[in-house]
């Protein structure tokens, strides 16, 4: 029988990880094992950053965290599915053709979690019935879908027949195994980080982790619980029993900004009751009646929020107009590659020695045209392919000029320079040089959706209030769920939280 758990309740900015570690800095204090403890999360980013302090605080070997996992990798590790099994684009594919109409996976917030989504509405129904332990029928009715069930159910017995003939398992199915069939691991501590985000199904395989753990600490936070599209439902965190703590205290959010927190938080209908307090600064709300006339953007650190990512293309397209560097989950608003490229003349220019690597990944950009004689970037090709020494040579302006054909000098622009480079980003690229943006460095803006940004903070932060028609109309279905994504939105920031009005009818009123 499993002892009722310790429910750490954290909202944001308490140091919820931190209270965490202070019990497993408690429990190896007093001889426990670190490979006894389990620290299990919704997301691979909430477990690497608790292994990481773990080890750095502890001065441990990484490998004695082996029970600090996502859900899905510990289930994997237990069972004994083959991992060349799994679901993947190519799988997708296979079954794409089979069933006449196309299948992917359309978004995917973290490689661990399970959490996917597809462009198949089928697919998506198929799976959040599974998350919430329902009934397809049930998870059809609740939709309003425009579609027959027949053709939900045909789906559903397609998926299945094809992954049963093949042995193919999806992320659903690792949870579902680990619970029929997986590993009792038994724990002297057993810990999980950002509870809130769990669904019925892995509810159900935290059960069963707890069930063979002699202490069991659940963390979460049900205000930040925004993952409904993919069948997590809030009502299993509010409703878990046990004995509470309650962090009050927030390092996070200056007074200004837990004030508009709490006007949100205040709409919720359906949540636990908790307190917590803002540091004792006051901060800053600014409100901007257009996106183009928030000119505090143009210095500091910045994070940007979008509901969508439709919106987010806003702040992209903000960004570039202004000559803003930025960084979004898929990379730098400008490559690496591209960004090498600059460095390596600038270095030239300057009188520095650059390597033969680095004026390779150069000559990439440059038409040999009236630049480089005929045949010498070619030829530098080769001679880097067939010697891996030759890649760490280093060459000055004149030996590049003497050897390796440049037909300029360091009097012409890089903008000149780099002729195959498209014009519309060396354009975007001098007005970030112009501006005095720190393109060597991190970019210093973010730009991200609102669930992407989850987990994050930054002492400035700009928000889109536009929801988009999708988001406005389940906003209007349960406004619950959206109040939630709001309130995670505007706890971002430390210091200054700038609002942008929307600008279409379907914006949040704030």
């Amino acid at each position: 029988m499993s002892v009722a758990p310790t429910i750490i309740l954290g909202p944001p900015g308490t140091g919820k990880t931190t209270k965490l570690l202070s019990y497993i800095d408690d429990l190896l204090g007093s001889g426990t094992n670190p490979e006894n403890i389990g620290y299990v999360s919704f997301t691979r980013k909430a477990v690497q950053e608790a292994r990481d302090r773990a080890v750095a605080k502890f001065k441990l070997p990484v490998e004695k965290f082996r029970y600090f996992r996502t859900l899905h990798s510990l289930a994997l590790e237990n069972t004994i599915l083959d991992t060349s099994k799994l679901m993947d684009d190519e799988k997708f594919a296979e079954f794409s053709e089979i069933m006449g109409l196309r299948v992917e996976i359309k978004d995917v917030e973290d490689d661990e979690t399970g959490m996917r989504m597809y462009n198949n509405k089928y697919l998506n129904i198929l799976q959040n019935a599974r998350h919430r332990g329902v009934p397809l029928r049930t998870e059809y009715n609740a939709g309003g879908y425009d579609f027959p069930f027949t053709a939900l159910y045909k789906f559903a017995e397609g998926y299945t027949k094809f992954k049963q003939a093949r042995k193919y398992f999806d992320f659903t199915d690792m949870i579902e195994e680990y619970i029929r069939e997986g590993n009792d691991i038994a724990l002297d501590a057993l810990f999980i980080d950002e509870a809130q985000d769990l669904n019925y199904l892995q509810l159900q395989m935290k059960e069963k982790l707890q069930g063979n753990a002699l202490k069991t600490y659940v963390a979460g936070d049900d205000d930040q619980a925004i993952y409904s599209w993919s069948g997590v439902e809030p009502k299993h965190f509010i409703e878990m029993t046990g004995n509470v703590v309650n962090l009050q205290q927030s390092y996070r959010c200056a007074q200004s900004i837990h004030r508009i927190a709490m006007r949100i938080r205040n709409r919720i209908k359906f949540k636990r009751d908790k307190t917590w307090s803002p540091r004792q600064d006051e901060g800053k709300i600014v409100r901007h009646a257009d996106l183009y006339f928030a000119k505090q953007t143009a210095h500091g650190k910045w994070i940007m929020m979008g509901r969508t990512k439709n919106i987010c293309g806003r702040l992209k397209q903000f960004c570039r107009e202004k000559g803003f560097y930025y960084a979004t989950r898929y990379g730098n608003s400008v490559s690496e590659k591209r960004l090498d490229a600059l460095q390596t003349w600038f270095d030239l220019q300057q009188g520095e020695t650059v390597t033969l690597a680095a004026l390779n990944k150069m000559y990439f950009y440059i038409s040999p045209k009236d630049r480089i004689k005929r045949g010498k970037k070619e030829q530098l090709k080769k001679y880097l392919k067939e010697s891996s020494a030759a890649k760490k040579e280093l060459v000055s302006i004149e030996k590049v000029q003497k050897d390796w054909g440049l037909l300029v000098d360091t009097s012409v622009s890089w903008f000149d320079l780099f002729t195959n480079y498209p014009y519309e980003d060396k354009l975007y690229l001098e007005s970030m040089t112009r501006r005095g943006e720190d393109i060597f460095s991190k970019p210093r803006i973010r730009i991200e959706t609102i669930h992407g940004m989850k987990g994050g903070e930054e002492d400035n932060v700009l928000l889109l209030l536009d929801m988009g028609k999708y988001a406005y109309d389940a906003y209007k279905r349960d406004d619950d769920d959206e109040h939630r994504v709001w309130y995670v939105a505007v706890t971002r920031a430390r210091n200054e939280l700038h609002l942008v009005d929307p600008n279409s009818d379907y914006g949040y009123r704030i």
